[in-house]
């Protein structure tokens, strides 16, 4: 679920920003997409599901993004998996969700920590397509 907010809608501003699919790099630091991840427990998933969204934003030439993971209280290595994740993805950083937990709170926590200026939400075990975030 992509979501734009009220005041985020870059679409439907007349002041909206160029269209940046064909640049390669964004040095600036600058962040427009925001991909949301909540994982509960997604240690053997999450790795393949970063790696397939990064390929996908290579594809397309899109940098200005980040992945944004929300651990949702996982009891097996899903946190330590997050973590050796952000040496091989830099654009990858991570929150833990605080209680309580459940995949509502964990999107809720994404949707306070995002940075950029869209945001959607996906889910851990790769069954959204990363070419549907790209559309």
């Amino acid at each position: 679920t992509c979501n734009a907010g009220p005041d985020r809608r870059p679409d439907r501003r007349p002041d909206r920003r160029p269209d940046r699919r064909n640049e390669v790099s964004d040095d600036s630091g600058h962040i427009f997409f925001s991909v949301i991840i909540p994982a509960h427990n997604e240690e053997d998933l999450i790795e393949n599901t970063c790696r397939s969204i990064v390929l996908e934003f290579e594809k397309e030439r899109i940098a200005d993004y980040e992945i944004l993971i929300v651990n949702d209280n996982s009891s097996d290595g899903t946190e330590r998996k997050i973590v050796l994740l952000q040496d091989v993805f830099p654009k990858l950083r991570s929150v833990n969700n605080t209680p309580p937990h459940g995949y509502g709170f964990a999107v809720r926590r994404g949707l306070e920590s995002f940075k950029g200026e869209v945001a959607c939400v996906v889910m851990a075990d790769l069954s959204d397509s990363p070419a549907d975030i790209v559309r």
